[in-house]
């Protein structure tokens, strides 16, 4: 019999414990398996009450997580025990948005058109058309129509006030059905509440919809809106992929116009997978190939079905592109609303595109377009942009005509290939900066360690430390540069692209890698487009470094001839803690042994004979020995120590030389036999 939940994990919030034991069994004995804790892996949270802990993370920070009834395992079980071989598909129903609410709504009142303009111009609650759930409200402030979507989503709908009811939905803090409600200790919240947790499929927390009476965006209850939503899209392209009859790819160059076709692709939250210190980042994103995709524009002559309006009355020029460039960049253009022109002659260009790699040569192609083509571009009717400035357009879902969209002709590639790394970056700034350190001939490096040249940060990561240490990082022009978005998980200091990037930072200032902003970068573009002699900005400029090592620093290549730094925003204890051992270890020096210095009894080529004779025609009867003997002056040469030696020596010379007081021998006597 097969397990319909092999490869699932769970977890549940609420239940009781023998509910709880229960529903464990039923899990493992249908192939799951069952966390009592809330980890990475759960793909389903089991629901009795919503305002528990791991309800209310969950709801905030984890798109991917289906939450589900009891009784939906428990059927599962019992057709499971009865014998019925159930394949999983969609067998684990969500739980209905509002299930189990019992919900009085009071009169709503529509509010003026600025704070209905206000509530509504949050860009969660303007979600792509494919993103959007298929039950929510068209109008949030209608009674009839909230009455209606919390019915059909499980409520328990009235307009009548108990004690019996779990909150109540209003837009006056006033009224006598809100005053009961405040005696009452019930919720009120505001209408706006129902429109998002539509939008999100959950009940999202009551508190964070607590009605005021002042203007309230309540915009801060999720944080899982853009990975949602690009989900959503990517289950409906695939579905519509499915459905689609299969075409053999053919061998082309893809790699041309990966980054634009990335960016097209729903799956595009490149986040710090490619930001690593010594580990990678959690990332809840799963990444496809973005070359599935291309192959697919690529071979598909027609235009995919638009998804906005983006690029209405956008009418391109290519400049520069070859045929496969246009056809994927008229593929793209062209499912925003957009046009390609094929003819310099047409009087509807509004914009003429060139590849960012192609910056330096800029002046060169222009001079390939006809004059009425430059005069329009030179009184800017005709805008010129790069390849970038679609990318990044679809990417924020607005024109991005900023200076990462223009031409840079300062672009040009350096002679030394500096190793370049980079943190706190996220989504196409992410993408654009690694393209841009390869144009400059720079290399990407994705793991940092000591032998690292450049660390390049989002300064925003640390806006509110660093603008009081160092407000002049903040005033480099243009602004945009430096308006680069950080990648939020929860509150700022806690989030993991402030720690990994912290970590980063602390690792560069202790192997006395410079650590500058994205400015430097762009004010190295500008001199590169003013001098042919390939120079490179000084790291030490305020306007850009955050830390600078000592000029005669030597592990990084950036550092010659350069300056040390007067201020330091690295000191700040905000921005970097000190580590528990930032000491810098030496091994213990050797000592140096001066074979001189210390005497020796023999060896020396002179014959020990020699020497004790030299000692003997002495006139000093205290006069030390010869080299080895002992010294007063010189406490480093080893002596014999004692009388007893000195008497010993004596003797010694004695023997080997003979004494004059010596008794003369006796004669031999002889033995004579008698006669």
């Amino acid at each position: 019999m097969s397990k319909p939940l092999l490869g699932l994990t769970f977890c549940c919030t609420g239940l009781e414990p023998v509910q709880r034991q229960t529903l464990e069994d039923q899990i493992r004995l249908l192939g799951g398996l069952f966390n009592l804790n809330l980890t990475s892996q759960v793909q389903f949270l089991v629901v009795t009450k919503r305002d528990t802990d791991k309800y209310i993370f969950l709801v905030r920070y984890r798109h991917d997580i289906t939450f589900i009834a009891p009784s939906v395992i428990e059927n599962l079980y019992q057709r499971w025990k009865a014998g019925e071989d159930i394949v999983f598909t969609s067998i684990l129903l969500p739980l209905p948005v509002f299930a189990g609410f019992n919900i009085c709504v009071a009169r709503i009142d529509k509010p003026s058109d600025e704070i209905r303009n206000k509530l509504m111009s949050e860009r969660f609650r303007k979600p792509p058309e494919k993103a959007a759930p298929q039950i929510m409200p068209k109008d949030p402030f209608l009674t009839e129509e909230i009455m209606s979507i919390l019915e059909k989503l499980g409520a328990a709908v009235s307009k009548t006030l108990t004690p019996q009811c779990s909150l109540l939905v209003a837009s006056s803090a006033s009224g006598r059905r809100y005053t009961m409600a405040k005696q009452w200790n019930t919720p009120v919240v505001h209408p706006i509440w129902v429109l998002d947790s539509c939008l999100r499929e959950a009940a999202l927390h009551l508190d964070d919809y607590e009605l005021s009476t002042e203007f309230n965006s309540y915009n801060s209850t999720s944080f899982v809106w853009k990975k949602l939503f690009l989900s959503r899209i990517a289950h409906v392209n695939s579905s519509l992929k499915s459905s689609r009859r299969e075409i053999t790819p053919q061998h082309k160059k893809t790699e041309i116009w990966t980054s634009i076709m990335d960016s097209a692709h729903p799956l595009l939250t490149k986040e710090a997978t490619t930001d690593t210190w010594d580990e990678h980042a959690p990332s809840d994103t799963e990444s496809k190939d973005p070359e599935d995709t291309l192959h697919v524009l690529g071979q598909n002559p027609q235009p995919l079905p638009a998804a906005s309006t983006l690029f209405i009355e956008h009418h391109f020029l290519p400049l520069g592109l070859t045929i496969p460039e246009q056809k994927v960049l008229r593929s793209v253009v062209e499912s925003h609303q957009g046009s390609i022109v094929s003819s310099s002659d047409d009087p509807k260009i509004t914009h003429v595109v060139m590849l960012v790699k192609n910056g330096p040569q800029t002046h060169l192609m222009l001079l390939m377009l006809p004059g009425t083509i430059k005069r329009r571009i030179s009184d800017k009717s005709i805008s010129l942009v790069t390849n970038w400035y679609i990318e990044r357009s679809i990417f924020y879902g607005e024109l991005r005509a900023d200076p990462w969209s223009r031409p840079m002709i300062g672009m040009v590639p350096l002679k030394v290939k500096h190793k370049v790394c980079i943190t706190g970056f996220t989504g196409v700034e992410l993408l654009h900066l690694e393209k841009l350190i390869s144009y400059l001939h720079l290399e990407f490096c994705e793991t940092l360690n000591s032998s690292r040249d450049l660390l390049i940060v989002n300064i925003n990561l640390f806006k509110s430390s660093l603008s009081k240490t160092s407000p002049k990082l903040f005033e480099y022009e243009p602004r945009e540069i430096l308006d680069c978005p950080v990648y939020a998980n929860g509150s700022n200091s806690k989030s993991i692209a402030v720690l990994s990037s912290r970590n980063k930072m602390a690792a560069a200032r202790k192997w006395s890698i410079p650590i500058v902003s994205l400015a430097f970068f762009w004010e190295m573009i500008n001199i590169l487009e003013k001098q042919p002699t390939l120079m490179t900005p000084e790291v030490a400029n305020p306007n850009w470094c955050v830390f600078a090592p000592p000029k005669d620093c030597k592990n990084s290549s950036f550092m010659n001839g350069v300056a040390p730094m007067s201020h330091n925003a690295m000191a700040s204890e905000v921005l970097m803690p000190p580590t528990n051992d930032t000491s810098v270890r030496l091994p213990s020096p050797k000592k140096v042994k001066d074979k001189e210095r210390y005497g020796r009894l023999v060896g020396r080529g002179e014959s020990l004979l020699k020497k004790l004779e030299a000692a003997k025609e002495s006139d000093d009867a205290n006069r030390e020995p010869p080299s080895e003997g002992p010294s007063s002056q010189d406490t480093s040469m080893i002596g014999y120590g004692n009388d007893e030696k000195a008497e010993q020596h004596k003797l010694l010379m004695e023997k080997l030389e003979g004494s004059s007081t010596r008794p003369t021998k006796r004669p031999r006597r002889t033995t004579r036999g008698c006669s």
